[in-house]
């Protein structure tokens, strides 16, 4: 037995395949054998010059979803980590009214809610940054 790979008239390989007495065998119309040496599915044969075939890259690192709300109590210990408690605290505190009982009372912090985007803003925090601290939020 013997291992002979077929090749079309694109000088493509399409297929691997093993024969017994390849002289008893026939290849489809418009493909060719050859003895295979080590070719793979997909490589170019021209002029007895292999090419392998393309492999697809890597897929990209995946980021982590940004949550879509996180509770008080894990907002509250992301901005911790983060060195940013006191800084938001006092914000909401100087900001008060409804920003404030927001602050105290919210069952959950939305990232799109103005409050959020006000409080980044007030930071000199960019989205991306705010974004991480919900990822991270979520975590806890």
């Amino acid at each position: 037995m013997a291992t002979y790979a077929l090749k079309d008239t694109n000088n493509t390989i399409v297929n691997i395949i093993v024969l017994d007495d390849p002289a008893s065998w026939q290849a489809p119309a418009g493909q060719s054998l050859i003895p295979d040496q080590g070719y793979d599915i997909g490589g170019l044969l021209v002029g007895g010059v292999y090419t392998p075939p393309q492999r697809p890259s890597a897929p990209p690192i995946s980021q982590p979803l940004v949550p879509q709300s996180v509770t008080p109590r894990q907002a509250r210990l992301a901005l911790l980590g983060a060195g940013l408690l006191d800084k938001v605290t006092a914000a909401v505190t100087a900001i008060g009214g409804p920003t404030l009982i927001t602050w105290e009372y919210a069952s959950a912090f939305d990232r799109q809610d103005p409050l959020i985007l006000q409080l980044g803003s007030s930071l000199n925090m960019t989205p991306a940054q705010i974004d991480q601290l919900f990822v991270t939020a979520s975590t806890l």
